[in-house]
Order: C-alpha cells, then sequence, then structure tokens
C-alpha cells in the first residue's frame, strides 16, 4: 500500500474519474457557427497561447512536458496536475474574449463554451472534493486568478477569515506539488515566523506562551530562519516531519483571536446563567 499523499479515504476512484472528464472534454463539440464545431480540447488547447501563466507554452501538452506531468501516463500525481492545468483552462477559455477573433479566425463566438467550460470546471471540482482535495484561488491579479489543487483542511480555512493577508503563504503549504518538497516548505515557515515574530508579545502570560516559544525554537534553530552554527541538525525525514508539526502549530496559533472570542462568550454565557 503507497505512503503517498495521494493515496487517501476517497470516494471515487481518481483514475477512471479522470479518464471520464477527459474523454467528455475531448468529446465536447463547442458551436462555432450554425454548421461548424470544435471539440473543446482543441478549443482550450488553443486558447493556453494566451494563458498568463502558460510559461512561453503554446499547447497542453508542452506544458505539462515543461512541468514534469503527464497527461497520458495517469499516475495520481500526473492527474491531480492534469485537473489543475484543465481547471485553469477551463476558466480562462470563458475569460479571453478579446483574444476570440485572433485564436479562431472568422469565428468570433463560441456560442456554448461558457456553460461547457463552467460544467466541466464544476465535475472537475466535484472529483476532487471526493478525494479530499479542493480548487483553490492561490492569487489574483489584474489578470486572472489562479486556481490550485490543495488538500482540504478545516483549520487553515478557518485561519483565512482571520488573516487574509497570509493566504496565499498559507494555501501554498497545502499545495500538492509542495508535499515532498523540502525547500518549499521551508520558506512557507520562514514567510509565517516573519509574519508572527512581532505578534509575539499577544503570547506572553497566556495558555499559548510555552507553544509559541517552542514554535519559535524551531523557527530559529531547526533551518527555517537561520544558517548558524547554532542550528540543530537533522536528518531530512525527520525535519520534513516537524515541519509539518511546526505549520500545525502556528495554524493552531493564528487561531488565538477566535478561541478568546469565543472563551469569552463562553464565560458570558456562565455569567448570566450564573445571574
Amino acid at each position: 500500500m503507497s505512503n503517498s499523499i495521494f493515496y487517501l479515504e476517497r470516494r471515487v476512484e481518481l483514475k477512471d474519474s479522470f479518464y471520464n472528464i477527459l474523454k467528455d472534454i475531448e468529446d465536447t463539440p463547442i458551436q462555432l457557427g450554425i454548421y461548424e464545431t470544435m471539440p473543446l480540447y482543441q478549443c482550450i488547447n488553443k486558447n493556453i497561447k494566451t494563458w498568463p501563466y502558460r510559461h512561453a507554452s503554446n499547447s497542453i501538452k508542452m506544458f505539462a512536458d515543461y512541468h514534469g506531468f503527464s497527461i497520458s501516463d495517469r499516475t495520481e500525481e500526473d492527474i491531480l496536475f492534469s485537473f489543475e492545468l484543465f481547471a485553469n483552462l477551463l476558466k480562462w477559455t470563458q475569460k479571453c474574449e478579446a483574444y476570440k477573433k485572433e485564436l479562431f479566425g472568422k469565428f468570433q463566438y463560441l456560442y456554448n463554451v461558457d456553460q461547457e467550460c463552467e460544467r466541466c470546471f464544476a465535475n472537475i471540482e466535484y472529483i476532487l472534493e471526493m478525494v479530499n482535495m479542493k480548487l483553490r484561488v492561490h492569487s489574483s491579479d489584474n489578470q486572472f486568478p489562479c486556481y490550485i489543487v490543495s488538500k482540504r483542511d478545516a483549520a487553515v480555512d478557518a485561519v483565512l477569515e482571520n488573516v487574509p493577508e497570509l493566504a496565499d503563504v498559507l494555501l501554498s503549504y497545502l499545495d500538492v506539488r509542495n508535499q515532498n518538497d523540502y525547500n518549499a516548505k521551508r520558506i512557507i515557515l520562514k514567510q509565517i515566523a516573519d509574519y508572527m515574530e512581532p505578534r509575539r508579545p499577544e503570547y506572553n502570560g497566556t495558555a499559548y506562551h510555552h507553544l509559541c516559544k517552542n514554535l519559535f525554537k524551531v523557527f530559529n534553530e531547526c533551518g527555517i530562519r537561520h544558517n548558524n552554527d547554532r542550528q540543530i541538525i537533522l536528518p531530512l525525514q525527520i525535519k520534513m516531519a516537524l515541519y509539518d508539526s511546526s505549520f500545525k502549530v502556528a495554524i493552531h496559533l493564528l487561531q488565538k483571536a477566535t478561541i478568546d472570542e469565543f472563551q469569552q462568550f463562553v464565560s458570558s454565557l456562565s455569567t448570566e446563567n450564573c445571574e
């Protein structure tokens, strides 16, 4: 049995589901005019040429090759990355009205493209939910939000409401492509540490004090924030496990405001009951 993060408690068979969705995208006709159609796959394959995140790729295959995954081999990692790519291109195809004449010649109007793109996007979302994954908007600029596939985590979702300025950083830790990437995790934890550093006094004299102190011991002495002779040398496997635990502890500490609010509310209820 695989110990990969991709071996999950699931309610669907991921490979079969991917095959069905890919075949749907390949076979769905987009109406170009009264008599002519184009497969949806061909349509989004054209639109990758204008996608802001294409990294100079001019086709779906070129993008997959550049990023080291395959649309056809269908390992579970490949499938998750393929779902992410298709989700982005389906959304981009709905948006890129300005490019339709350039991409499709005389056919400026793709009559049913928005509905079919949205339907396929919803299907991908549903399949990912069934394997405990989630499509999230990772970042947004003036052009387009970029969707990523990440693990679902209720605690992180709760923290995002309290610290929206840290949203991209926290979601990056859940990004499937970073799960076995030591350096990516180290960088993300450093960003979390830098955010929490000026807020450390908030934990002094509270039940969180010692937990916060221990977390910053890891931040400062386990290769996250510094590179000096004070660093504790650990095997990579143990360091990765420690980093994952540190992320969970940081998430817990970042929920302090919510927990304090809850405690105060419960205390007020008790007082009212006494009266």
